[in-house]
Parts: C-alpha cells; sequence; structure tokens
C-alpha cells in the first residue's frame, strides 16, 4: 500500500508530508505535477501543486494527471489537500478539481480529527480526507488508514 496525496499548495504539501514521515513512512514529495518514477522503498507520495489561484482548467488538468500519476506508481489511498477557508479565484478551484477526480457520491464516514471527516466514493476505490492546513493531529494519516480499513469495501 502507497499513500498518494495531491496538495493544492507547497504549504499545504510540506505539512502533510511531515506527518507522513513523523508517522514513520518514507515519504517523498513532487513540486508540480511529477515526471520521474518515485524510489521503490516510498511509502507516501505528496504531490504540490500550484493551483489555488489558477484558472479551472489548469487545476483541473493538474490534479488529474497527479492523480494519473499516483495510480501508475502504486499508490492504493488518495487524499486531496486544499485551503478550506476560502477559495482564491471568484470561480473557485476547490469544487471543480473534486468533480473531476470523480466524487459523484461519498459515503461519509467517523471523523478522524475534528472538523476533518472521512469519505469514500460511492462508485469506486478513491478515498477522500478534506483536510486542511493544519488541522488534525501528528498521527492523522495514521488514523485514517486504521479507520480506512475498517470500512467494508476499502482496499
Amino acid at each position: 500500500m502507497r499513500i498518494g496525496v495531491i496538495a493544492d499548495d507547497v504549504t499545504g504539501a510540506s505539512d502533510i508530508a511531515g506527518f507522513l514521515a513523523a508517522g514513520g513512512l518514507k515519504t517523498i514529495m513532487y513540486n508540480g505535477v511529477p515526471t520521474k518514477a518515485p524510489p521503490v522503498h516510498i511509502d507516501a507520495v505528496v504531490v504540490s501543486l500550484k493551483i489555488r489561484s489558477c484558472p479551472v482548467e489548469t487545476a483541473v488538468g493538474e490534479a488529474l494527471a497527479s492523480l494519473a500519476f499516483l495510480r501508475q506508481w502504486g499508490c492504493t489511498e488518495y487524499y486531496y489537500k486544499y485551503c478550506s477557508t476560502f477559495d482564491s479565484t471568484t470561480e473557485g478551484n476547490i469544487g471543480p478539481v473534486v468533480d473531476a477526480l470523480g466524487l459523484e457520491t461519498c459515503l461519509i464516514g467517523d471523523q478522524i480529527d475534528p472538523g476533518v471527516s472521512w469519505l469514500k466514493d460511492g462508485e469506486s476505490d478513491l478515498q477522500v480526507a478534506y483536510k486542511s492546513g493544519n488541522f488534525g493531529s501528528t498521527d492523522f494519516f495514521e488514523t485514517a488508514q486504521l479507520m480506512c480499513r475498517e470500512v467494508q469495501g476499502c482496499r
């Protein structure tokens, strides 16, 4: 099992990469859509994008390219980290990216940490934790993985 994270900015990506590493996972962080395969000994792949304030088409394209990369290289659990305190454009990029990732129906799980719910797409293997900024404890991803495995249908 490999964890894949798509983050809408570098600060959120580095926060999550730090949480994963602190939890004992060998973690690599890419700046932008990855083009090189991750090392085989890596447990978690974090993709740091700059899609918070770009045009919607760019945000969606980069998020989908990142998801394809994560799937290609064996990630089986996916997280999309975005700044939930605001959208940085008047049109908003959060909703269009979530739509593009294929989340049409979500099964809502318990809170992983206060204010951070676990969701599983009703039609695919995509699992999501809507985590913003520094919310959540340092064992956030460990807790998220345990919760996911307890739910029927998660891999």
